[in-house]
This record gives structure tokens, C-alpha cells and sequence, in this order.
């Protein structure tokens, strides 16, 4: 019981401090990503739809997508994106969703990793469901920061453009402005194999490399609701 209610102060401290960190003009968006214990895969996918109806049924929500990775089901990402910062926050404070994250503390087995961040470069909070989404971690090194930027925007572009790509798009995480989620919405596998082979990526991957701080970290995912 005791762990059960630090927890669930902690919860509360630090998804205040992260929400209210954002800037007042900006749409929250966030990623998410959740790794629990073999054997739950399918408690958790529930939970997930669950947690999902009601986010969707909330006032002020443009976005809420739960995933379960390919090839590794214990892995969970979601996506989200809201019309303001009070929208989540009162999102946030609503009995279901502190039952939801007091569930969950019982078969992570790592922090739950929420990172709220910005939309940047024209993106639209489409949303669309495809049978592929792609969700990358992108590390620039600070020096390099702003050449980054433009080498990312140049690949969001173009691949707006390819067949089978629904949707492309670049968020900037709020604590750390070097870091970055590309998020890839494709219509099927072949569409996302195909686009893995032109020559834009390729070129985007050799100039990345020496300006990024970590591996590139793409996770490929099916929607659960």
C-alpha cells in the first residue's frame, strides 16, 4: 500500500512538472513508450484501448493512438496530442487515468518513459490509422543542432510525397531540445520497405550519422486502438 501511494505522488509531481513546462501557445504532443513483463502482453493491450476510448472522449484531445511493437509485443508506444496544456492536464488528474498508470506500476519493468514535446516544421495532427507506424528517436549533438534540424525537415518533406506514406511527422522534446521523434504513419509494410530504399533516406542517414549523439532508434509498430 505504501509503494502503491508513493507512486502515485510521484505520478502526479512529475506529470505536472513536465506538462506545465511546455509553452502556453503550443499543442502538447507526447510519446510514449512502455515495456512490461512477458505474459501481460494482452492485459496490457486492453488496458491500452481502454485508457485510449477515454482519452479520445475527453475535451480538448486531437490525437490518442496506442501501439504494440512488432517483433517485441511486451512493448507499447502512444501517441497523443491535445489542444492545450490544460486539455492534459485535466486529462491527467481524472480517476480512470490515475487507475490506468496505478495498474500499469505493477508490470513495468522500466519507468514509464513520457516525453512531452513540440510539433515542428508544418506538421498536422492527422492521425490517420495505417498498418505501419514508425516511431524514431533522433539524438543531435548541441554543436550541430540547427544543421540537424534542416537535414530532418528535408526528409519529412520528401517523404510526404511517397506512396503509402499517410503521415510524416517531426516533434521536438520540451526538456531536451535536441532531441526529436519522427513519427511515420504508412499505409502497409511494402509502402515503408520501399520508402527505406530511396535515395533521399539514404542520403538523410549519411548526413545524420556524424551529427547524432546515439543510434538511430526506429521502432515499428501495428495500432491497437
Amino acid at each position: 500500500m505504501l509503494r502503491l501511494i508513493f507512486s502515485t505522488i510521484l505520478i502526479n509531481f512529475f506529470i505536472g512538472f513536465q506538462f506545465l513546462a511546455a509553452q502556453e501557445n503550443e499543442q502538447p504532443f507526447v510519446v510514449t513508450y512502455i515495456e512490461v513483463l512477458p505474459g501481460y502482453e494482452e492485459d496490457v493491450s486492453t488496458l491500452l484501448s481502454q485508457i485510449s476510448y477515454f482519452a479520445r472522449e475527453h475535451a480538448g484531445n486531437l490525437r490518442y493512438q496506442a501501439l504494440q511493437r512488432i517483433g517485441r509485443p511486451n512493448h507499447f508506444a502512444i501517441i497523443e496530442t491535445w489542444a492545450d496544456l490544460d486539455s492534459i492536464n485535466d486529462f491527467k488528474s481524472q480517476g480512470d487515468y490515475e487507475s490506468y498508470r496505478s495498474t500499469l506500476e505493477y508490470i513495468i519493468y522500466s519507468p514509464y518513459d513520457e516525453r512531452p514535446s513540440t510539433a515542428v516544421f508544418d506538421t498536422e495532427n492527422i492521425g490517420y490509422e495505417g498498418e505501419i507506424y514508425a516511431v524514431t528517436h533522433i539524438d543531435i549533438i548541441p554543436t550541430a543542432l540547427e544543421e540537424g534540424r534542416v537535414i530532418i525537415n528535408d526528409l519529412v518533406k520528401q517523404t510526404r510525397l511517397e506512396n503509402g506514406s499517410l503521415e510524416v511527422a517531426i516533434m521536438e522534446q520540451n526538456n531536451r531540445r535536441n532531441h526529436f521523434t519522427l513519427v511515420e504513419t504508412w499505409l502497409d509494410e511494402p509502402a515503408r520497405v520501399l520508402h527505406q530504399g530511396t535515395e533521399h533516406v539514404s542520403i538523410f542517414r549519411e548526413a545524420l550519422l556524424p551529427r547524432s549523439g546515439s543510434l538511430y532508434d526506429e521502432r515499428l509498430y501495428r495500432l491497437i486502438n
